[in-house]
């Protein structure tokens, strides 16, 4: 999550360990200045935009999510 862009990627531990991408999707930024959340509702739609953009690309269904801020 960063003050431009979202990105948003769907990756699958396999049993050997490895990770496996399955999909990515991108998100113009809103609601974040500076890597700061400034307005919640704005922030939390740009992420839902990202999400859904990458769950296209993907065939799996999404159970965890881990978020990460940059700056």
């Amino acid at each position: 999550i960063g003050s431009s862009q979202i990105d948003a990627v769907i990756a699958k531990k396999l049993h050997n360990g490895s990770i496996t991408i399955l999909g990515s999707g991108i998100a113009k930024s809103a609601g974040i200045t500076k890597g700061t959340i400034t307005d919640n509702q704005l922030s939390g739609q740009s992420i839902k935009k990202a999400v859904i953009s990458a769950n296209r690309t993907s065939e799996e269904d999404i159970h965890n999510a881990t978020v990460s801020l940059s700056g």
